[in-house]
């Protein structure tokens, strides 16, 4: 349901900036595709947040809502902070956004989003499993 949400959000978000800019511009036709694009190549990273809360539910659930908070913050502080505090590349890659194309404008590499999706994917996977062993009823 994550996953869809947040995918769903992203294609409004791109195809609206892209409706308003082509608009603006008198160029529909490109500028749609373009920055609806841009905003869904952001899904990877954006799950991978989110699959931090869920391997913390299923391995620690008493701590999950504050890790998975603790995740969305420190995101967000280095993807607005970093550059500005000339934090190191290491500082800088905590963040899985830092690994993204800077689209639109940038090229696009499948590398980055595809290890981002491997990543989402095996921290889920170990967050259901660790889960799937405590005992709940």
């Amino acid at each position: 349901m994550a996953a869809t949400g947040t995918a769903a959000l992203l294609a409004c978000l791109g195809a609206g900036a892209g409706l308003g800019y082509g608009l603006r511009a008198g160029d529909l036709g490109s500028r749609v595709p373009s920055l609806l694009g841009a905003a869904l190549s952001q899904l990877p990273a954006a799950l991978t947040v989110a699959a931090v809360s869920v391997v913390a539910f299923g391995l620690m659930p008493g701590w999950s809502v504050a890790c998975g908070w603790l995740a969305v913050a420190v995101a967000g502080l280095i993807e607005l902070f970093g550059p500005l505090f000339s934090l190191p590349q290491w500082a800088l890659d905590i963040s899985p956004f830092t690994h993204l194309p800077k689209l639109p404008g940038a090229q696009v590499s499948a590398p980055p989003l595809a290890w981002l999706s491997a990543a989402a994917l095996a921290l889920a996977v170990a967050g259901l499993a660790g889960f799937r062993r405590r005992d709940i009823g």
